[in-house]
């Protein structure tokens, strides 16, 4: 048994049931915010993140002007900022809308380490400060939890052995002479563990590209115990083209998709010329969305041999 989704309606069991992420637990604090916050004269309002449990967006008071150029030293003051642990550096990517409106950008660092989505965004206006928002994260890490327990070498060999791919863009001749087709290197950073709940820790990032099957991501490679802590693709959706045996049209190409880390990396599912998403599941012989898995094939071509069998799999081919 199978079922097909277009454009990503989903039935709302799968959509509970399928989560990419198990439930996210709060991560711990070290400060208490909402209090100052609340307290300090400047802020005419503000919003903690409740997963974070840190400051996500700062509306300050117009009748209390700010000047633009004091944005930092706010910054540190309502993010509680600790001297040699916890910096805020200002990003070059500051931009200007109608000439009177500035962003200024933010990354965080922890004891001068990068913290991945640790950035903070800052609104002024004719010169005054009116507004900031992003991703703090309040740290306690140990020496122990900043120290890798692995080299780079061995993470990267982790992070090539999740993809999985038959060739990376590095191998494919000429390739070398273009900055996408250099061989990952590791960078250490701070990251959260969204896959098992186990809090920030640090880790290192690649941005492995493979050229067959096509994919692109960012993996983070956990630099003590050496797990996958976070995948971020930055191909999002690749269509390969495949041929498939049906039932009732004969062998006709179908659009497939791209799977991040598989033996058998094509996928039952694609975008159309028109642009809209097809996805085709696997529901194992029950009526239960949730345990659907994805049907998948080593080398795109979808035979008979394979999936003309007695739960009747070839039928999924008749729909993608």
């Amino acid at each position: 048994m199978c079922y097909r989704t277009v454009d990503g309606q989903q039935p709302l069991g799968l959509l509970m049931g399928n989560n990419l992420f198990a439930q996210k637990n709060p991560l711990p604090v070290q400060k208490v915010f909402s209090a100052k916050l609340a307290a300090d004269k400047r802020i005419q309002g503000f919003i903690i993140d409740p997963h974070r449990n840190t400051p996500s967006s700062i509306l300050l008071d117009a009748s209390r002007p700010i000047a633009q150029n004091a944005t930092l030293s706010v910054l540190s003051d309502v993010l509680q900022l600790r001297p040699t642990i916890d910096e805020m550096k200002e990003k070059p990517s500051t931009a200007t809308m109608n000439g009177t409106i500035v962003f200024l950008k933010y990354q965080q660092y922890y004891n001068s380490i990068k913290v991945e989505h640790g950035t903070y965004n800052a609104m002024a206006k004719g010169g005054t400060l009116q507004s900031m928002m992003g991703e703090f994260y309040d740290l306690a890490l140990t020496q122990t939890q900043l120290t890798p327990a692995i080299n780079e070498a061995t993470a990267l060999q982790k992070a090539l052995a999740y993809v999985g791919a038959q060739q990376y863009m590095w191998q494919v001749p000429g390739m070398d002479m273009r900055p996408e087709g250099k061989k990952p290197a590791g960078e250490l950073v701070i990251v959260e563990n969204l896959y098992h709940n186990k809090g920030m820790r640090l880790v290192y990032k690649f941005n492995v590209y493979a050229s067959k099957p096509l994919s692109r991501s960012y993996i983070y490679i956990d630099a003590l115990d050496g797990s996958v802590d976070f995948v971020d693709r930055i191909i999002k959706h690749v269509n390969n083209t495949g041929t498939a045996a049906t039932i009732y049209n004969g062998t006709q190409n179908i659009i497939t998709g791209s799977a991040v880390a598989a033996t058998a990396p094509y996928l039952l599912s694609g975008v159309t010329v028109d642009g809209i998403t097809i996805n085709t599941r696997n529901l194992q012989k029950t009526k239960n969305y949730a345990a659907a898995i994805e049907f998948s094939d080593a080398d795109n071509n979808w035979t008979a041999a394979e999936y003309n069998n007695a739960t009747f799999d070839n039928a999924a081919l008749d729909e993608q």
